[in-house]
């Protein structure tokens, strides 16, 4: 395998590497966010094969797939398009214009659009099950236009390079229901949870 290092600090956290956690799983229709992209042929090359596999099987956006693979192809994807070109700032921003568009897809778009930030916020544990099973969101303080939730995870499942794209992935739901002055902070980070404060106006 090529030099990923987000890669290879990643699996060498996990308890089982790459066949870790195989019971925690995400819905295929996330894996979307690669396919378009122009480091699509770079990231099938060189991520382990056993999640470059993901991009080029035919895979309905309805199954679902092991999460631990979906994090190995976001740290390469990170690894060779923003590590050195703005970092987890610029994969943030581009994980919530990617998520705009994937959860403005027909096929998600009821779940966020219209409902505004209040309802949106008392049923995310709901919306996040749509997308992903082993792991759970929930929101531990709640005020008048600003929220903490909580992710809670398998030791080490969810490594910076997927957390930082979560917060582009709130950002993205709130955009999607119609509340655009958002700020999303990832306020925690530890082996089995990590915290953002979400706020708006």
């Amino acid at each position: 395998m090529p030099s990923l290092p987000a890669v290879e600090t990643y699996l060498a956290s996990l308890p089982a590497g790459i066949d870790s956690y195989p019971e925690i799983v995400v819905k295929a229709s996330v894996l979307a966010i690669f396919k378009n992209h122009i480091a699509m042929p770079d990231l099938v090359h060189q991520a382990p094969p056993q999640a470059a596999r993901l991009l080029t099987d035919a895979t309905t956006v309805t199954s679902w797939v092991p999460e631990v693979h979906f994090n190995v192809l976001a740290a390469a994807f990170y690894d060779l398009v923003f590590r050195d070109r703005g970092g987890f700032a610029a994969l943030e921003g581009w994980a919530t214009d990617q998520n705009v568009k994937l959860l403005g897809n027909p096929l998600y778009r009821v779940l966020f659009a219209a409902i505004g930030p209040k309802r949106l916020i008392h049923s995310v544990s709901v919306r996040w099950s749509v997308f992903r099973r082993g792991t759970a969101l929930a929101v531990v303080r709640a005020a008048a236009k600003e929220v903490e939730v909580e992710l809670t995870f398998p030791k080490r499942l969810e490594p910076p390079t997927t957390l930082y794209a979560f917060s582009g992935v709130f950002r993205a739901a709130m955009r999607i229901a119609r509340v655009d002055a958002v700020s999303v902070t990832l306020t925690d980070e530890r082996e089995t949870s990590a915290r953002w404060q979400i706020a708006w106006r």
